[in-house]
């Protein structure tokens, strides 16, 4: 808003110029449909991007989310972003309620934040511009100047990393609830002030103030149930009270001073989360690995990083890592130049109210994350302009509109387009999680945890000796950082060196104890994923050790359950995996994995109708689960019902044509059935999908064999013997199919080879003495 000299008018006081005319009701609904369109235009292309970064420990691997009873009260034994959050929590527990993991619906209601707020943004500008104390000097104005303001915020790349990046969903959902509690209190205090503009019944009764006042306060509350930042928001309504309506501060305590106690209050449910969060599980507060002074040497070098970032938005970078500023000297330059500006601000809200109001909202919103108050976690961050760079704008379209007047548009109108470009392009480097961490570490090459996470997006994408490559240049970059070491060894447990992997989360787990009576979610991994290669080498006591000790850890975590589970499974305790299983079923009741295992179990353990029943709830869930049906058809058969067996598991190889078990399975009951074409036919399929399969292999080549087709029997033999040791049968099989066609000297060595593995089989002693009789009368081989 726009700097006036002296102190603001009084909301009685008479202007000097007659005001303006309210617009009318669809010039105001065409240019909110402009804002909105323009920011649809930007983010029309961010709806496939990943879950990347926090997003796979706060939506992915969040527990909470799984059941919206539990949804108010994210974990706080770890550190997620939602940790402290209940309301932000909810919110992505709707989302997993709607579409389960699928990423869109995340993105959708993303966008939806943030063309509210950017609709709250223009609504609240244009009616402060509105207000008696601006009317006659911006009442012209107010609708362009509110439109072209909230339009180049809603488009500004600076804003992609809180709308495209699904967890700083935190960010832009703080943003729309403070930005609400500052709609609803224009509201309240300008019902009277545009009689030309309805309102719903209930808002112009005489008790309609009061209940914009009371909308005003569930906001506030909601939102620093939300993320912290809102705490600024009773002290900056107090600010906008004084400036625009009241004139002082004794005023404003006098006339609404009840409005102004209810949204103080706010901070006492904000107190009572950062304290039951413990700081946010230690990423927020003092006591952390960054002290209190580096952090705050860091942030004057930060605060004009951000403000340079709303003028040219670029690089824009989605990790800034940890790094601080420790030399003073380095950090003095910033430190004076924002103090120069946070004092300029102060010295405003004294003699330019209007001006000061605007400082206050850029330092006050920032204070939480941009002060003394260290966050381990990022010691710079985009997404925390969100909310702090709507003041910079605004003051920038109004001084623009004060030089040109109404040709501003054409200007600001052309950069809207360029923003709104540059962020539909951001929005491209979202689209997979190696694209926007090859993006980070391009453009902010010291940051190891960058170069980690690039290493681990290739691991996902199967490239893992790319992935082993990109660790080797980022482990001397930060070689005590547990996370590293945690995702490195997890690079090499995918390439099957499973020596070195246990190295790397041994060391791991000794620079990343648990502190403080909270697990450090590196740890936690690092005993996951140990237990899995131990239990890959056989180390089974090994294994439950490492895995017991992360379940320790995380009683509330699938992986460790499940995990735990299948290393039990492996060690030969069926029945104390059951266990296991059902927690785990319980912790992620869609897990296919868990379901199936459960079922194999079971059977293991001869409860054989549990096995169907469990595989059969399974296919109620999701019928197109092939391992589903094939662990069915198992049970089925252990049931003595051949025939309902055979249709599970045809079943299960029509719905994955690959599932070699699944053919196997079935052509062994055409087999039985006497149903030899189909038979063959599965067990073709079976060996073409898997061709290490040596005995069905034999299987098929065997009843080839008695289907006299010798030449395909003599092919499927002598895959299996290039395959790997067969039985004496199988060489006795093969020499007969090879006699068959006519090859008496290749025949002659697989029942030699037959007989000297099996010295008492009657069968290929005779058919060798046979070969050797026909090859005497044949005479020497020209």
């Amino acid at each position: 808003m726009e700097p006036m000299n002296g102190a603001t008018a009084s909301p009685t006081a008479q202007s000097p110029q007659a005001p303006a005319d309210p617009p009318t009701r669809f010039r105001v609904r065409a240019a909110g449909a402009l804002v909105a369109a323009a920011a649809l235009a930007a983010y029309h292309n961010s709806f496939s991007g990943p879950f990347i970064f926090d997003d796979l420990t706060s939506i992915c691997g969040n527990p909470s989310l799984r059941h919206l009873a539990h949804a108010l009260k994210p974990p706080d034994s770890i550190g997620t972003t939602a940790t402290g959050r209940p309301v932000l929590n909810l919110t992505l527990a709707l989302n997993y309620a709607w579409t389960g993991p699928a990423v869109w619906s995340y993105h959708l209601v993303n966008l939806a934040i943030h063309l509210g707020a950017s609709l709250l943004l223009f609504g609240f500008i244009r009616r402060t511009l509105l207000l008696p104390a601006l009317r006659a000097r911006f009442g012209q104005a107010s609708l362009p100047v509110a439109c072209l303001a909230a339009l180049l915020w809603a488009v500004h790349p600076l804003q992609t990393e809180s709308v495209t990046y699904v967890i700083q969903r935190a960010e832009s959902l703080a943003g729309f609830f403070c930005l609400l509690a500052f709609y609803c209190f224009v509201r309240g205090v300008s019902s009277t002030t545009e009689p030309t503009e309805k309102s719903h019944a209930l808002l112009r009764a005489p008790g309609g103030r009061n209940a914009w006042h009371l909308l005003s306060f569930i906001s506030c509350l909601l939102g620093v149930a939300t993320k912290e930042t809102v705490a600024a928001a009773p002290l900056l309504v107090l600010l906008y009270d004084r400036a625009f309506v009241a004139g002082s501060f004794a005023a404003a305590l006098r006339a609404r001073w009840r409005w102004h106690l209810a949204l103080a209050a706010t901070w006492l449910p904000l107190a009572w989360l950062v304290l039951a969060s413990h700081g946010r599980a230690g990423t927020a507060g003092f006591g952390g690995e960054i002290g209190a002074w580096s952090y705050l040497l860091t942030q004057g070098t930060a605060i004009l990083h951000y403000l340079r970032l709303v003028a040219w938005p670029a690089p824009l970078v989605l990790d800034y890592g940890k790094a601080v500023v420790d030399d003073f000297g380095r950090a003095l330059p910033g430190l004076l130049i924002v103090g120069v500006l946070a004092a300029a601000a102060a010295a405003a809200i004294v003699r330019r109210p209007a001006l000061g109001f605007c400082g206050a909202w850029f330092f006050a919103i920032l204070a939480p994350s941009s002060s003394i108050i260290p966050v381990s976690t990022q010691t710079m961050a985009e997404h925390r302009m969100y909310l702090p760079s709507a003041a910079v704008i605004l003051l920038c379209v109004l001084g623009l509109h004060r030089l040109l007047g109404r040709r501003a548009w054409i200007p600001l109108a052309a950069v809207a387009v360029c923003l709104a470009a540059v962020s539909a392009n951001r929005n491209i480097t979202y689209r997979s999680e190696v694209s926007i961490w090859r993006d980070t570490v391009a453009k902010n090459p010291g940051n190891a945890r960058a170069w980690g996470a690039l290493g681990c997006a290739l691991m996902n994408e199967g490239r893992s000796s790319e992935a082993a490559s990109v660790f080797e240049q980022a482990l001397p970059l930060s070689p005590r950082d547990p996370a590293m070491h945690l995702g490195y060894g997890s690079v090499l447990a995918k390439l099957g060196r499973a020596a070195p992997a246990a190295a790397q989360f041994e060391e791991a787990l000794r620079l990343a104890p648990p502190a403080d009576g909270l697990p450090d979610p590196v740890s936690f991994d690092a005993h996951i994923n140990l237990g899995n290669v131990l239990c890959e080498q056989g180390r089974i006591p090994d294994a439950l050790r490492e895995l017991q000790a992360a379940l320790r850890l995380r009683d509330d975590s699938f992986e460790a359950h499940y995990n735990l589970a299948n290393a039990l499974y492996r060690g030969g305790d069926a029945a104390a995996a059951l266990p296991q299983y059902a927690r785990a079923i319980e912790l992620e009741p869609d897990s296919v994995e868990a379901r199936s295992n459960l079922a194999v179990a079971l059977l293991r353990l001869g409860r054989a109708a549990e096995a169907s029943a469990e595989s059969e709830a399974l296919i109620r869930r999701n019928p197109g689960v092939a391992e589903a049906h094939f662990n069915r058809g198992n049970a089925r058969l252990a049931l003595g019902q051949p025939e309902e067996a055979l249709a599970s598991f045809e079943e299960a190889a029509r719905i994955n044509p690959g599932f070699a078990a699944a053919h196997a399975a079935a052509g062994r009951l055409l087999l039985q059935a006497g149903r030899a074409e189909a038979g063959i036919r599965h067990f073709g399929e079976a060996v073409r999908a898997q061709p290490d399969l040596i005995d069905e292999r034999i299987a098929l080549a065997d009843i080839l064999t008695q289907s006299g087709r010798f030449a395909e029997a003599a092919g499927h033999y002598a895959a299996a013997v290039a395959c790997g040791e067969v039985p004496a049968a199988a060489h006795n099989n093969y020499g007969i199919a090879l006699a068959q066609l006519g090859r008496l000297r290749e025949a002659r060595g697989q029942f030699a080879r037959a007989v000297s593995l099996d010295p008492n089989s009657a069968e290929a002693r005779e058919n060798l003495a046979r070969a050797d009789a026909s090859l005497a009368e044949q005479g020497p081989a020209r």
